[in-house]
């Protein structure tokens, strides 16, 4: 379904965003931010439903939220009001507005 459907609008200019992991379970990404700083985060294709998973370092652990790919093509993280017009759109939104309940800040990309 990713490649028929979001790989364009996801890459820009035939590449993706550094944060973009793609199709990598939940244990790998959970060990590429193990290290990393407070709000430090990556998305990936989900792997137990259509959607992406947004996985970052949270004050006390590591947090995973689905992100919903909604009918008319924007994307929302499942428990908020707020819908993004792209996965770029809601990241940026996120360095500047905290992820409900914790409101913690998406601070830096984890890199491939």
């Amino acid at each position: 379904w990713f490649k028929e459907t979001q790989a364009r609008k996801v890459a820009k200019n035939g590449s993706f965003p550094c944060w973009f992991h793609g199709l990598i379970p939940r244990r790998q990404a959970e060990d590429l931010l193990a290290d990393k700083p407070l709000g430090c985060f990556l998305i990936r294709v989900g792997q137990s439903r259509e959607g992406y998973t947004l996985t970052y370092r949270g004050a006390d652990r590591l947090r995973h939220y689905m992100i919903e790919m909604q009918s008319n093509g924007k994307y929302v993280i499942l428990g908020e009001d707020r819908v993004h017009a792209s996965l770029l759109d809601l990241v940026q939104y996120h360095t500047q507005v905290g992820i409900q309940p914790f409101m913690e800040l998406l601070t830096e990309p984890c890199g491939q």
